[in-house]
């Protein structure tokens, strides 16, 4: 063996599949002692095979060379674990003549024997394993079979590798990238750190993938790069281009900034949460342009910190016109709900319309404004006179065109001169009021020109001739009016009133009467004077009236001439005396509507008596108490009196009047207590109680229940708190025993609420239902027919004769068409189909002889 070839040794040689020998060093073998004629020879090896050769042994017969038919080609396939693949994989082996495949076994490894040839072997990739970014390298190998095996040709996966630089605005500091299959499922996300703007990721399965930088609050050039890594090593590259401004606006707005560097420039803001990029690192401060004020404007932020910015609108813009076609200093008042109010103007005219007159405000959310104009000047009436609005959370542009057109003014006076007559206006259900000054001149206006008007003078004491003009502007063009007043004075009374000390009595009561048909009772004022005006010449007649004082003169006549003004004193002297108090609660709270009484003491007061009502404060003052008498305060007792007031601490105090009135008595009141309760147990089996309810109702709604309770799994329970309100209530048992099993009835229990407290106790006793004991007729009839069907289910065999002879029997005697009975020999077909027919034994059948 060998020649041409490598001596190959150790090769065993089987020969007739008997005899076996091994070749030596040289690669010869020698079978002695063989006879001449056919054999067979069978080299084998591990690594090669050869052909069964078949000799010839004659005495011609020379050495034989023996080569390979196949030599052993080997191929290993190298994959990095982590990838998670671990297949057999198939390698397609070409040759000039052949085409072979072998496939690999668990551990990358598969051998097979080529003959002598040229080759080229490749792994066969999956789709699957291909989008999974299975590469291998050589993708080839390239080999020639010639006279030895090929121990090991290796497939090892590809695995590349991803370099990329960060250009970033300024200094790059150290940034986060992250790397992350571009689709399907193979693989996981990997990040490394970029340092100095350079970072690299190794050992890359050949795949799509998609670079990102985690830096959300910069702005790139591509936030994401698809790199490809397949067969070779690929780069990136990364561009900041700006800054992430993360805003948060109330309101879409234009901003405009500038930063400390000098750049300027605007972003267009969207309403809600939105990101801008700048481009510029530095200081920058952001300034609104929009029909909204936000908050502290303007606004500051740094791209070294990249905080949110929020733009929250405090103000929207609205705005309205004003139209004149004569000039004037017009504006605007604006008066909101509480009353204040904020002017507007001089409005300014429009440049292109001179009788146009613009105007805006700024207003809050929700705000409830009346907007007002007016002029300095006053000539001017409006339309319409003053409109109302209400803020909605967005800007509101041309909401009023107010219309300005000279006014109508009525001039006039009051002769003789007569200072504070009120002039009134009336005109379309609408009045108002001006008045005269020290010359008795009035100025009416601006009022509308297309009314009518009434023009009323008065003054309390005076009479006005006339007493009312009509003026009729409608279809007139005029803008000023004229008129005049006569008055005449009437007479008057003045009363003045003061105690003994000179001091002026307050609230003395002075009835007045006198003339034609004239009373009129009135209070004196602080200054203890009253004025009775409008006097028509008369005797009148004064008396004064004050619990506690008798006055001097107690009553007079005065004679009063006309125009005349009559100046009356009367003196009032103490006689009787008060006690001032002051009615409270255990809380220290004021109590209303006390009535408190003073009962007089002793043998020569005992029947005195007086009483006050307490006011909203709890102030109360009891007067004409007499002097030097003892008198028992309570609260005053009687039927609808106190009704709300249970008693009071202390319940009476005694209390000396003398020369003077008595102060600071407090007394203390307490309220009754309005809350009831009501308990109550439940006297029923325990197995009865938790399917119990228990509902609460009132005599007037006995159709929807005040308070449900579940009484739960013990017999007692009570009812919600209730006022003591001295109505009829009932309480009404409801169980869930189905009454198809037991008997019971349950009555509701009635109560009225006029206690704190009260108990009561309600039976519940079900009875169970019992089983009627007797069976009916039927009932009977129909267990002794299914006792009889089943005695014949179980002895079938021997009363199945019976039966058969039974329905030949019916049907033979049965009546036929006339109404008589007939004798029928039934055949077999004529039993039904049911029932097995059984020819008995004793029937015979009688023969008939035939005539001949």
């Amino acid at each position: 063996m060998g020649k041409n070839g490598p001596v190959m040794n150790g090769i065993k040689v089987l020969l007739n599949n008997n005899i076996e020998v091994l070749t030596d060093e040289n690669g010869k073998f020698l079978f002695d002692a063989v006879k001449f004629g056919n054999h067979i020879l069978k080299p084998s090896a591990e690594d090669v095979q050869f052909d069964e050769l078949k000799v010839q042994l004659t005495m011609s017969t020379t050495d034989l060379i023996v080569k390979p038919s196949n030599y052993k080609v080997c191929f290993f396939v190298s994959i990095d674990s982590a990838s998670g693949i671990n297949i057999p994989w198939t390698i397609n082996i070409i040759g000039t003549k052949y085409r072979h495949e072998v496939q690999t076994g668990s551990t990358g490894s598969g051998c097979i024997f080529l003959k002598p040839d040229d080759y080229k072997a490749s792994i066969y990739i999956s789709p699957q394993d291909e989008e999974a970014g299975i590469r291998f390298g050589p993708s080839e190998h390239v080999f020639t079979v010639e006279s030895q095996p090929i121990k090991k040709l290796t497939f090892s996966q590809f695995l590349g590798e991803i370099h990329g630089i960060i250009q970033c605005l300024e200094s790059c500091r150290t940034l986060t990238v992250s790397l992350r299959p571009s689709k399907g499922n193979y693989g996981s996300p990997r990040t490394t750190t970029a340092t100095q703007g350079k970072f690299i990721f190794r050992e890359v399965v050949p795949a799509e993938y998609l670079l990102s930088v985690d830096k959300e609050e910069w702005c790139w050039k591509e936030p994401t790069i698809l790199v490809v890594v397949n067969a070779k090593n690929v780069s990136a590259k990364f561009e900041q281009t700006g800054f992430r401004l993360t805003l948060n606006a109330s309101h879409r707005t234009t901003l405009n900034y500038v930063t400390n560097k000098g750049h300027t420039g605007k972003l267009e803001v969207s309403e809600g949460t939105s990101r801008e990029c700048v481009s510029a690192p530095g200081k920058y401060v952001f300034t609104p342009a929009s029909c909204h004020k936000f908050g502290s404007a303007p606004l500051t932020w740094d791209t070294s910190s990249l905080q949110l910015l929020s733009l929250i609108a405090s103000h929207h813009q609205v705005t309205g016109t004003l139209i004149s076609r004569e000039p004037g200093p017009f504006s605007i008042t604006v008066k909101s709900e509480q009353n204040s109010e904020a002017v507007i103007g001089p409005l300014i005219a429009s440049h292109s319309d001179k009788s146009v007159y613009p105007f805006e405000i700024w207003l809050e959310n929700g705000e409830t404004v009346t907007l007002i104009p007016s002029s300095s000047s006053n000539l001017f009436q409006y339309s319409p006179s003053s409109f109302t609005l209400k803020v909605a959370d967005e800007c509101m542009f041309s909401v009023v065109q107010f219309e300005a057109e000279r006014a109508l003014f009525i001039k006039g006076h009051v002769k003789p001169a007569l200072k504070g007559v009120t002039i009134k206006v009336i005109g379309d259900g609408e009045e108002l009021s001006f008045t005269t000054n020290a010359e008795g001149f009035f100025v009416a206006g601006p009022l509308d020109k297309s009314q009518s008007y009434n023009v009323v003078a008065e003054k309390v004491g005076y009479i006005m001739n006339p007493p009312s003009q009509r003026i009729e502007v409608e279809g007139r063009d005029m803008s000023t009016l004229k008129m005049s007043f006569n008055a005449y004075k009437l007479a008057e009374i003045i009363v003045k009133i003061t105690d003994e000390n000179g001091e002026p009595l307050e609230g003395v009561l002075v009835s007045t009467s006198g003339g034609k048909d004239y009373r009129q009772n009135s209070l004196t004022e602080a200054d203890g004077t009253y004025i009775f005006q409008s006097l028509m010449p008369s005797d009148y007649f004064l008396r004064p009236m004050m619990k506690e004082y008798n006055f001097n003169p107690p009553s007079q006549m005065v004679e009063v001439q006309g125009g005349a003004t009559v100046n009356v004193e009367i003196k009032g002297v103490r006689v009787a005396y008060s006690i001032f108090g002051h009615t409270t609660s255990l809380s220290g709270e004021p109590e209303s509507d006390v009535m408190v009484e003073a009962l007089g003491i002793g043998s020569h007061c005992s029947g005195l008596q007086e009483e006050a009502l307490s006011d909203s404060q709890g102030n109360f003052r009891i007067r004409g108490l007499t002097p030097n008498c003892d008198y028992k305060i309570r609260l005053k007792k009687g039927e609808g009196i106190n009704s709300h007031v249970d008693r009071s601490l202390p319940k009476e105090r005694d209390v000396h009047v003398s020369g003077t009135d008595y102060k600071g008595l407090v007394i203390t009141v307490m309220r009754p207590f309005l809350q009831m309760d009501v308990s109550v147990i439940v006297d029923a089996e325990p197995q009865f109680v938790s399917t119990l309810t228990a509902e609460l109702y009132r005599d007037d709604s006995l159709d929807s229940p005040v308070h449900s309770v579940a009484i739960g799994n013990h017999p007692f329970f009570m009812l919600p708190p209730m006022i003591m309100d001295n109505r009829t209530y009932s309480i009404q048992l409801l169980s869930s025993l189905s009454q198809n099993h037991y008997e019971y009835i349950i009555k509701p229990v009635s109560f009225v609420a006029n206690s704190s407290f009260i108990h009561m106790t309600i039976p519940f006793k079900p009875n169970l239902k019992m089983v009627d004991a007797e069976i009916s007729r039927s009932t009977v009839f129909g267990l002794l027919f299914f006792v009889f069907v089943i005695l014949i289910i179980l002895n079938y065999s021997k009363v199945q004769p019976f039966v058969l002879q039974a329905i030949e029997t019916y049907y033979n005697k049965r009546p036929n068409n006339n109404g008589k009975s007939s004798t029928k020999v039934i055949s077999q077909s004529q039993i039904p189909c049911d029932t097995a027919y059984i020819e008995p034994v004793n029937v015979r059948k009688r023969m008939k002889v035939r005539k001949t």
